[in-house]
């Protein structure tokens, strides 16, 4: 009990989605944990076991909702900022992150459109034609895979079907149990006004935690769920229907199988696993003044992934730059002047207004250094750089 108790009490330190989330579903929580109690065992020490496992980890998460910052921290303007504008009720972001049920049942749209199964395929570019209605594509990779999905089906037909005596009574009451959980975590996940209009489940979440609001975070619940229940089935059905006990092996087999030809290993290219190397130039110069990259990017733009390895690439440098990483009036002003994507197109008009741009741009600023990415041809980088009157270094 010690131990568990130190445990939670060490994650609610973090006060993350996860946690707060763990946090409201309490009350399942309690009830799934009484369920779980052994008839023989004395109602009192099993819940003193129970509330000390608990309570330390839920007073501090209630005394960081009533006082989220300690009074002796010095903090100028709201506890809360606002990223977000809206006439709602609620924060723009928790339409904008929300799940839809599609998600659910797409491949893993953060890597792209490939997907074995040509129906699947087709929803993953259904999600990628609508451009993932604001969201980003690693927020809507909420997909559950088909096997699990077919197998978690039939299991939750079969509780209620004549086929329930193939499951030991545990696992019966668990299982309807998890089926009730993947539900309100699937609701948690939903936009406002999916359900009920102009509010919902996350609307719910954030005005008690008003720094939560992304709602497709609850999608973990109904994944794990899914995997639960679906692993269940497959156990309690070897092991109590009679005419496949002695097939164990080869189930397996076939299972595994499936799985791996749905999805198989490598299928998908990762691109956030590549590391970029380091710059040495800028990495070694100290003093090196402040400095962007040309293009300019940032983490709110399309060139999203360009901007992380470019994170990368500055490891061990000590040189500021103005790529903003969240969004703030600078990037508003940068996009301006340098446009925001369709970096060839700009290019294509031709270089020369592009060069007067960033000349005038480091004049102003002024920049002490500019990293030039693709598709800037590595010619004209050398033009541009010449242009401003720097020395080329590269």
């Amino acid at each position: 009990s010690f131990l568990a108790s130190l445990a939670f009490l060490t994650i609610a330190f973090m006060n993350q989605y996860y946690v707060v989330m763990l946090a409201v579903l309490s009350p399942f929580l309690v009830y799934f944990a009484w369920t779980r109690k052994r008839p023989e065992e004395d109602p009192w020490s099993y819940w003193r076991r129970f509330t000390l496992c608990v309570l330390p980890g839920v007073f501090w998460l209630l005394s960081n909702l009533v006082m989220p910052m300690a009074p002796w921290v010095k903090f100028n303007g709201n506890v809360f900022p606002q990223t977000g504008e809206t006439t709602k009720v609620y924060h723009p972001f928790l339409k904008r992150y929300a799940a839809r049920p599609v998600d659910y049942f797409t491949g893993d749209v953060g890597l792209g459109t490939e997907d074995t199964n040509p129906l699947r395929g087709k929803l993953n570019q259904q999600v990628y034609q609508s451009q993932f209605d604001g969201s980003h594509a690693h927020e809507r990779a909420q997909g559950i895979r088909w096997t699990l999905w077919l197998l978690a089906i039939a299991g939750t037909l079969s509780t209620v079907l004549p086929l329930k005596r193939i499951w030991a009574a545990e696992d019966l009451r668990f299982v309807r149990q998890l089926v009730l959980f993947g539900l309100i975590c699937f609701l948690f996940s939903l936009a406002p006004g999916s359900i009920l209009q102009d509010t919902g489940p996350s609307v719910w979440l954030a005005k008690i935690v008003p720094q939560i609001r992304v709602p497709n975070r609850s999608g973990v619940g109904v994944a794990f769920a899914v995997l639960i229940i679906a692993g269940l089935f497959l156990k309690n059905f070897l092991e109590r229907a009679p005419s496949w006990t002695g097939k164990k092996n080869l189930v397996s087999i076939v299972f595994v199988g499936l799985m791996l030809i749905e999805l198989p290993p490598y299928y998908q290219h990762m691109p956030v696993s590549q590391i970029s190397p380091r710059m040495v130039v800028l990495s070694e110069a100290d003093p090196c003044g402040i400095g962007m990259t040309y293009p300019y990017f940032s983490n709110n733009s399309p060139e999203i992934l360009e901007y992380y390895y470019f994170l990368q690439r500055m490891r061990g440098s000590k040189c500021s730059f103005i790529n903003a990483n969240n969004p703030s009036p600078l990037n508003t002003k940068m996009y301006q002047v340098f446009g925001m994507g369709s970096v060839m197109q700009r290019l294509g008009r031709g270089i020369a207004g592009e060069q007067e741009k960033l000349r005038q741009f480091v004049d102003c600023v002024p920049l002490s250094w500019v990293v030039f990415h693709p598709p800037v041809p590595l010619t004209e980088a050398q033009g541009l750089c010449t242009g401003i009157g720097w020395s080329w270094e590269g």
